[in-house]
């Protein structure tokens, strides 16, 4: 029996002795590892000592980790003296080397006859060679380590200013207690901020939380709250342990970050996370992933979809809520089909638009639509107007339907109905011995509108601007594009950043990050979403379309406008896809009440009495008869009176006309006929006109809303003798000024 036991020391010896050192292999410096231990047992070994163990390594972080041990060989006790012998021998060839540190546990009870149990109590074991389980967090923690006092005041990361969140926004008076703050794990206070606050009031950077929640990482908030409800409390100074402790967990992308490529393969881009110049370790910090040298937000693995922004409606935006907001995903607005594309990958990501970007929508569009041909922007921009094409379709043009569009041709544009006896405006302007329309477009040279037309003056003014300016809201000739949407103007920006450094000489700077604070992004985070932020696929609401034509020409109608659920999850769409409204263009025309009877013309013989009305509004039409007749005094005349009363006269002195008449009835038997009717000759004759002056200069007209310039002519007559001439005195041509 002593045979055996010594040969069972032998054996354990040589096994202490035959271990190399090694760098422990990624994934043994964890709180799941045990360290390798001195001779008190308790104490950690240095780690000059662990480079001479090879059962024990050097991990990443310094400390000296203990290696899987090894199966044990054994020694059967039932054989003879001579056979353990020999084993004995054949294990000690196959061991070499010594070494003072074994991750082997107490004394092998496999070496140990009668059921494990030490034969001889006294005889002297290697406890110093003994490795205990390293004790979990927070165990493992030194309180007294200088080292861990690093993060007790300031956080292991400097987070800007403008992007700190509040470490519980329902508690207030964390802002107030340097204490209470120190008691929620990950979050820090920061002194000189409260100081000068305290000074100069709380409008020093107002909106930033003095308690902040600085470490987000799932991991460490996890462990942290585990101590939490196990002691009761919470100290800063676990801060530097805890993240030590589990360093290697801390630094791993999790599921959430690895689903960030499905993302990218359905086109849809992940939220960044953090803010310009983040570094790897912070980035794990606030719960990020690292990919591609960048920090973004992980996506929920029970949930790829996000909730849509909800879309700003205030015109005048704090300075504190304009300035630095946490950027969500790059918005490039250097040319329109970029800024489209930013635009709805923000918004399929669940981003939030700045309000300058959504009311720019249209001017995208519109933009992008000037690289095509004039005919193709036309029918470009009535797709974009019907909200049949957006930024969700944008590479799809070539595919959507173009055979519905209309668009009118410029000949349709002056082709005004004329009204019965009347003749078409189109015909007047291009009658033989008129300017050429086109002409007239290019030199603007003067165009007569016909007296006829008076009442379409308007309306072709306003066409003929629409030719003389570069768009056109009518029609397509001549190269005019479609006039695009008037541009966005913001209103109630903030000129002031309130993200700066500020000094005082009776306190300390301060000792945060301005990084990007006074920055203006167009694609971002709301501060209040930060704590919950997910990468995912979002779902939003088109912009409205254009409202449609009004339903009726005149009097009360209806129109329409409707927007689009673009995404994936179509259920996220909850809310009204159309919109109805009244309109009315001008009111319908319609008869006033009839004027009163007029005085009977005769008063007798069958005399006739009339009556009118007028349509209204002025110019409008309105279908009927304007005035009525009815005959009055119907009894015979008597004798006693020859004749009925004048008429108006008739016919007229200008131009160069030679007298005028009336007449009237013969109301006896017989009548003379010179006695019925009166001519009275014209005063004037018929005058010959001057040459055409030149013409004045090219002058805006508020009247008729263009722009004309004027030439005269003087009427002279014979033999020096007042006249008249046929013909207007004064020519108007319309021009470009």
């Amino acid at each position: 029996m002593q045979l055996l036991i010594l040969l069972q020391l032998t054996i354990y010896f040589a096994l202490v002795l035959s271990i190399r050192p090694r760098q422990c292999p990624k994934g043994l410096n964890d709180a799941n590892t045990p360290r390798c231990v001195a001779m008190d047992g308790i104490s950690d070994v240095e780690k000059n000592e662990c480079r001479s163990a090879k059962h024990c390594c050097i991990g990443r972080n310094g400390y000296c980790y203990a290696l899987p041990r090894k199966v044990v060989p054994t020694i059967d006790p039932d054989k003879t003296n001579e056979e353990m012998l020999s084993d004995a021998k054949d294990i000690m060839r196959s061991i070499k080397g010594g070494a003072r540190f074994l991750n082997i546990g107490p004394f092998p009870s496999a070496l140990l006859p009668y059921g494990g149990e030490d034969p001889y109590p006294g005889f002297p074991r290697l406890p110093a060679f003994v490795c205990h389980k390293r004790p979990r967090f927070p165990d493992n923690c030194d309180m007294e380590d200088k080292k861990a006092l690093r993060y007790t005041r300031n956080p292991p990361l400097n987070i800007p200013y403008c992007i700190r969140i509040p470490c519980d926004p329902d508690l207030p008076e964390l802002d107030e207690s340097r204490t209470k703050c120190r008691e929620m794990p990950g979050c820090f206070f920061d002194v000189q901020l409260r100081d000068y606050r305290k000074k100069f009031g709380h409008s020093v950077m107002a909106g930033v939380p003095v308690c902040q929640l600085a470490i987000r990482n799932k991991v460490f908030l996890e462990e942290a709250r585990k101590v939490k409800d196990k002691t009761g409390e919470w100290t800063p100074y676990l801060n530097e342990c805890l993240l030590d402790t589990f360093d290697e967990i801390i630094r791993t992308n999790h599921e959430g970050c690895k689903t960030l490529e499905m993302l990218e393969y359905f086109k849809h881009k992940p939220k960044i996370a953090g803010w310009k110049g983040i570094k790897e370790y912070d980035c794990y910090l606030i719960a990020g992933c690292w990919m591609t040298k960048k920090c973004y937000y992980p996506v929920d693995v029970n949930n790829v979809t996000v909730s849509a922004s909800p879309t700003e409606h205030d015109d005048k935006i704090p300075s504190a809520l304009y300035y630095g907001r946490p950027p969500c995903q790059k918005f490039d607005d250097k040319n329109a089909k970029s800024a489209i594309e930013s635009y709805h990958s923000c918004l399929v990501s669940g981003c939030k638009l700045d309000k300058h970007a959504q009311n720019s929508y249209y001017n995208y569009l519109f933009d992008f639509g000037k690289s095509m041909d004039p005919s193709d922007h036309w029918v470009f921009w009535r797709l974009v107007e019907s909200g049949k094409y957006g930024a969700h379709n944008l590479d799809e043009y070539n595919l959507l339907p173009k055979h519905d569009v209309t668009v009118t041709p410029f000949s349709l544009v002056f082709n005004y109905p004329a009204k019965p006896g009347e003749s078409n405006l189109i015909d007047e302007l291009l009658r033989p011995g008129s300017s050429s329309l086109l002409d007239m477009i290019k030199t603007g040279s003067g165009l007569q509108v016909p007296p006829a037309h008076q009442n379409i003056r308007d309306r072709f003014l306003e066409d003929l601007q629409g030719i003389q300016t570069p768009c056109s809201t009518t029609f397509t000739s001549f190269g005019a594009r479609p006039c695009g949407p008037p541009r966005y103007k913001p209103t109630g920006v903030p000129n002031h950043c309130p993200y700066r450094p500020i000094e005082d000489k009776d306190l300390k700077p301060l000792r945060g990050s301005f990084e990007g604070c006074c920055d203006i992004t167009l694609c971002y985070h709301p501060k209040e979403e930060i704590p919950n932020a997910r990468s995912g696929a979002a779902t939003y609401y088109s912009t409205w379309s254009y409202w449609t034509e009004c339903s009726a020409t005149c009097g009360k109608g209806n129109k329409k406008r409707w927007r689009r659920c673009i995404g994936m999850d179509q259920s996220q769409c909850t809310g009204r896809t159309t919109e109805n409204e009244s309109c009315e263009i001008v009111p319908c025309s319609s008869w006033n009440k009839w004027s009163r009877w007029s005085k009977c013309s005769l008063t007798c013989n069958s005399g006739v009495s009339t009556r009118t009305r007028t349509c209204k509004p002025i110019g409008g039409f309105c279908p009927g008869p304007d005035e009525e007749i009815e005959s009055c005094n119907s009894e015979k005349c008597k004798i006693d009176r020859l004749f009925g009363p004048w008429s108006e006269w008739k016919g007229s002195c200008n131009p160069c006309g030679k007298s005028i008449y009336r007449s009237r009835e013969c109301e006896a038997t017989t009548c003379n006929d010179d006695d019925l009717y009166e001519i009275q000759q014209c005063p004037t004759g018929c005058g010959t006109w001057s040459s055409w002056s030149p013409f004045g200069p090219c002058t805006w007209d508020f009247f008729f809303r263009t722009c004309q310039k004027t030439r005269t002519r003087v009427c002279n007559g014979k033999n020096g003798r007042p006249t008249e001439c046929q013909g207007n005195s004064v020519d108007v041509a319309y021009c470009i000024c």
